[in-house]
């Protein structure tokens, strides 16, 4: 007859998942490190989503009255060459007759429209819209002022040296040399908006400290019979650290990925083609914060308070990470600049850091100094945990 089966879970595994379930129940946890971060997330993208193409240079919408003075005119060859291709600057429209222009403008959607008389162009603006900061008027006012310029010089030329007119010349005359030329210093284009959303998963990253800080708690023999039992069973206080502390990593770790997938599939947020790398900056930085909140839950403080300064860290560490608009990024920069061993502390600029990185650089040395930041930070909390529930004692259970 065969034996029975004796197989059961060790004890280093039966805490691993009785932790897991506990942390998974506490609903409360889950609405600050999972919905909040959503929600946050959500209306910093709706709210700054349009920042990276609202300084774009746009083709500007202007009227044309296409009559006979107008198509006569080199203004029309001009106007043609402006509004195709990849530089394009204007988005003209034609009509027949000025009183069609008129009409179409006061109904909105143009800056104004042009007219050629006698070969002179003449530009009437918008009045409702020459008060913006929209650099659009003074653009078709440019193309004007640099037609009527080549047109002068032909006149003038024309009347002092006629022989001067060759087809050579003209066609020098009308082509617009280019005195700059584009290029780009980092990997990827530049965003102005980035920023803001690699500060707000740095912040998700620091909210993920209080699933430690909870546990920790739980494991204070102080803190409730279950405990107490534990604290007198025999049991080394690392064989229940160590898989309590692994237990929060894990769901740490899992939280930051479904927010670093909602920004990436959802918002299409870009993490410079290198999200191996961007998802061990979040397995680390996990790490960190997991032994940070431990620490915090094994300071002899009111519970109760162990929670309320998870969220001031989460929050006040988020102000140098620039995730409060360019007030909170210029603090973040001078700190950074003055004391930049203050800066590297910071787990959730550290984090945002490493996003940067990635996105911009094509080496590894920054992301690399991150981790490395990011590492120290977990065994030197690691360490003062470890101190700490050592030392505790009690005079009765």
């Amino acid at each position: 007859m065969p034996a029975p089966s004796t197989h059961s879970k060790t004890p280093t595994a039966s805490t691993f998942v009785t932790t897991l379930k506990v942390l998974v129940r506490e609903r409360s946890m889950l609405v600050w490190t999972i919905a909040f971060p959503l929600v946050l997330t959500t209306l910093i993208f709706v709210a700054l989503g349009g920042l990276d193409t609202a300084y774009e240079l746009k083709p500007v919408p202007v009227l044309v009255v296409a009559d006979s003075g107008y198509t006569d005119s080199s203004m029309s060859t001009l106007v043609d060459e402006l509004s195709t291709g990849d530089n394009q600057i204007l988005a003209p429209t034609k009509v027949a007759t000025t009183q069609q222009a008129e009409d179409k403008l006061e109904a909105g959607g143009f800056y104004g429209y042009i007219t050629v008389e006698n070969g002179e162009p003449h530009y009437t603006m918008d009045s409702r819209k020459t008060s913006s900061n929209d650099p659009s008027q003074s653009i078709v006012l440019a193309v004007l002022d640099q037609y009527k310029q080549t047109a002068d010089t032909v006149a003038q030329i024309a009347k002092t040296n006629p022989s001067a007119l060759t087809a050579s010349f003209m066609q020098a005359l009308q082509t617009r040399p280019a005195y700059t030329e584009q290029y780009s210093v980092s990997a990827n284009p530049p965003s102005d908006s980035l920023r803001y959303m690699y500060a707000t998963l740095a912040f998700s990253v620091v909210m993920m400290s209080g699933f430690a800080t909870t546990a920790v708690i739980s494991l204070q023999p102080t803190a409730s019979p279950l405990a107490a039992r534990r604290a007198v069973a025999g049991k080394s206080k690392a064989s229940v650290l160590f898989p309590t502390l692994a237990a929060c990593w894990l769901l740490s770790y899992l939280c930051l990925i479904v927010g670093y997938l909602y920004q990436r599939v959802v918002f299409g947020i870009s993490f410079g083609g290198k999200d191996l790398a961007a998802n061990a900056v979040l397995a680390v930085g996990a790490g960190a914060m997991t032994m940070l909140g431990a620490f915090l839950g094994a300071l002899k403080i009111p519970n109760n308070a162990k929670s309320g300064l998870v969220a001031f860290l989460s929050c006040f560490l988020a102000l140098f990470a620039g995730m409060y608009g360019p007030f909170s990024q210029d603090l973040g920069n001078q700190v950074e600049q003055a004391v930049p061993l203050l800066s590297a502390l910071n787990p959730a600029r550290t984090v945002s850091q490493a996003f940067m990185s990635l996105y911009y650089y094509d080496d590894y040395s920054i992301f690399g100094l991150c981790i490395a930041i990011l590492a120290g930070f977990a065994a030197v909390f690691f360490l003062l945990t470890a101190a700490l529930m050592r030392r505790n004692r009690y005079a009765s259970l």
